[in-house]
């Protein structure tokens, strides 16, 4: 106990030694006793391969057809099977929607940003806005009253914004008031990933609340609102179109923004090859809704023109 650090040198390469020597016979006994278990289960209760998302889907809507589920909870469980093809960019909040507070912060700067965030968590950059430091947690912090926020730091854990949303769950949010720093592929903040995030994404698809708005929802005629963070293929299936594709965006719109080369203004409009994409609403250089029309085509356009 007085010197552990010695100890532990001294120790090491004895468990090292021993560990290499149990690995292979630990393996050998898994192998033989799964073996066993196997051989001596009756069929009736041994594992079966699991469904694939199509047959869990089709059994749904049978069920659902037959009166045993309701609307509600047929559209809940086709939500939860849809989270399985999901990225956390697909339920984070993006770095626009974020305060940042660097880390040298007056105390009176911190306090109005603490107080004005909308989000649970305010990420803390050290030099660069891209170098997260830490994340302070405000609902924490209004219980604890207030103290200064460097005695309420949280590390941060970063994920890659290609990794699957249920994935990140499992290994990256262990608690209720975790969080997840989302950066790209070249270490840029991409966003934040919370539980709470999670499950409102989750049940919003299923059952939105009222005063809620839907990622997309019907005006009038081939006409709808779509709001900017809505996914492209969740636009074409939809609608029926297709989108001009683009490698570098995702969501609709990134693509408006792609195709104007500036932030567009409301009531600013372009032309696809199916559909008229008009900007409702902006915030800070970013757009919020868009109003798309879909044009009507023939056969001899291909789908391809408006007439």
């Amino acid at each position: 106990m007085r010197s552990p650090t010695r100890t532990l040198r001294r120790t090491l390469p004895l468990f090292l030694a021993v560990r290499g020597f149990c690995r292979p016979v630990t393996r050998h006994l898994r192998q033989f006793s799964e073996g066993l278990a196997t051989f001596f289960a009756p069929k009736k209760v041994k594992p079966r391969h699991n469904l694939l998302p199509e047959e869990v889907e089709t059994l749904i809507d049978m069920r659902e057809e037959q009166g045993a589920l309701g609307t509600d909870e047929a559209a809940l469980l086709r939500a939860v099977i849809d989270l399985d093809g999901l990225t956390v960019r697909d339920a984070m909040t993006p770095r626009v929607d974020l305060l940042l507070m660097p880390h040298d912060a007056g105390e009176m700067e911190a306090l109005n940003t603490l107080e004005s965030s909308r989000q649970r968590f305010v990420p803390v950059y050290d030099e660069k806005q891209d170098a997260i430091a830490y994340l302070v947690d405000v609902q924490r912090w209004k219980l604890a009253g207030r103290p200064h926020w460097s005695t309420l730091t949280v590390e941060p854990t970063f994920v890659p914004k290609t990794i699957l949303l249920v994935e990140a769950w499992r290994q990256h949010l262990p608690a209720e008031d975790s969080a997840a720093v989302v950066v790209d592929e070249y270490g840029g903040f991409e966003g934040l990933l919370t539980r709470e995030k999670f499950v409102e994404m989750l049940l919003s698809k299923a059952a939105p609340a009222p005063g809620n708005t839907v990622g997309i929802q019907p005006i009038g005629p081939d006409r709808y609102l779509v709001q900017g963070h809505t996914r492209l293929e969740e636009v074409e299936r939809e609608l029926g179109i297709t989108l001009p594709p683009s490698e570098s965006v995702d969501t609709v719109a990134g693509l408006v923004m792609n195709r104007f080369g500036y932030p567009p203004k409301p009531g600013e409009q372009l032309t696809l090859e199916q559909v008229v994409i008009k900007v409702k609403r902006t915030s800070r250089a970013r757009i919020l809704q868009l109003e798309l029309q879909v044009l009507e085509t023939t056969e001899e356009d291909g789908g391809g023109k408006g007439s």
